[in-house]
C-alpha cells in the first residue's frame, strides 16, 4: 500500500511542475495588455495618416545623456536607486559608450591588460543577462532581484569560525 501512495503522490508534483513551466511560459512570452493597447493605437493613427496622405512625424528614440547617466550612478544619487533602477541606468550607460564608439566598460581593461575575444562574449553574456532580468521584472525590484539571484551562482569564500571549538 505505501508504494501505491508515492505513485498517486508523484503526478501531481509533476502536473504542479508541468503548470509553473507553463505559467512561467505564458509571462515569458506575453505582453501586458496596456502595452497592447498602446501599440495598437499608434498603428490605428498610422494607418489613418497613410490613408489620408498626410505625413508621419517619426520620433527619433531618446539617447540617454551619458554625462546624465555616470552623474546618476557615480555621486550621492545613487543611494536614491534600488537594484533595478541601479543595472538599468548602468545597461543605459554601456549602451551610449558604446554607440558613441567607446570601449565596452563590462570588458576588462588595464596597461598590462589585453583584452581577448572571450573577455568581450563574456561581457555581452553579461549584459544580456542582466537585459533579460530587467526585462521580466517589468519594474518589480523584487522580481529582478529573485531573477537576478536565481540565474546566477554566489561564489563566495567560506567564512571561516573564529573562537573555540567546544
Amino acid at each position: 500500500m505505501p508504494d501505491l501512495d508515492k505513485d498517486l503522490e508523484q503526478p501531481e508534483n509533476q502536473e504542479e511542475q508541468s503548470a509553473a513551466d507553463i505559467i512561467s511560459e505564458m509571462r515569458a512570452n506575453t505582453v501586458s495588455k496596456d502595452k497592447y493597447e498602446r501599440v495598437m493605437e499608434e498603428n490605428r493613427k498610422l494607418m489613418k495618416a497613410l490613408a489620408n496622405g498626410e505625413q508621419v512625424e517619426v520620433k527619433a528614440p531618446e539617447t540617454p545623456d551619458v554625462k546624465e547617466l555616470r552623474t546618476a550612478l557615480y555621486t550621492e544619487d545613487v543611494q536614491h536607486l534600488n537594484d533595478l533602477e541601479m543595472i538599468t541606468k548602468t545597461l543605459q550607460l554601456r549602451k551610449a559608450i558604446m554607440d558613441d564608439g567607446g570601449e565596452d566598460p563590462f570588458v576588462p581593461q588595464g596597461n598590462k591588460f589585453v583584452a581577448e575575444d572571450s573577455d568581450y562574449a563574456t561581457a555581452e553574456k553579461v549584459a544580456d543577462v542582466l537585459q533579460q532580468c530587467v526585462d521580466y521584472a517589468d519594474g518589480d525590484n523584487a522580481v529582478f532581484v529573485n531573477e537576478l539571484q536565481r540565474r546566477t551562482m554566489d561564489i563566495a569564500p567560506i567564512a571561516t569560525r573564529k573562537g573555540k571549538r567546544r
